[in-house]
């Protein structure tokens, strides 16, 4: 996600930097933090704490949250959380999308 010849420390305080609202600009720097702290950092507390803020935000659109819900699954699972770790947002996935992976259609979860 983030090429291999940026400095991820400097990329983290321009991310952290960005204006606190809920445009597409400000998703997406939560978003490339939360892989520059799970990756670089190997902080997942932190990883999460920014991905959560994502979910949580009024107004997002449900494909936005299923895919940083799975985002935060995978970089649990990559970063060696252990299943009780990862087990809630496994979770919070099916709670919130149960009919998506049984069966149901992208209709039903988007």
């Amino acid at each position: 996600m983030i090429p291999a010849e940026t400095d991820p420390a400097k990329l983290a305080a321009d991310l952290r930097e960005a204006p606190g609202t809920a445009s597409a600009s400000t998703t997406e720097a939560r978003e490339k933090l939360a892989v520059i702290y799970a990756a670089h950092y190997h902080r997942l507390d932190l990883a999460a704490g920014e991905l959560n803020q994502l979910v949580g935000m009024p107004g997002q659109p449900p494909k936005h949250v299923a895919h940083w819900l799975n985002l935060l699954a995978d970089l649990q699972i990559s970063g060696g959380a252990d299943y009780d770790t990862v087990r809630p947002t496994l979770e919070k996935i099916i709670e919130l999308f149960p009919r998506h992976g049984r069966g149901g259609t992208r209709a039903n979860a988007a």
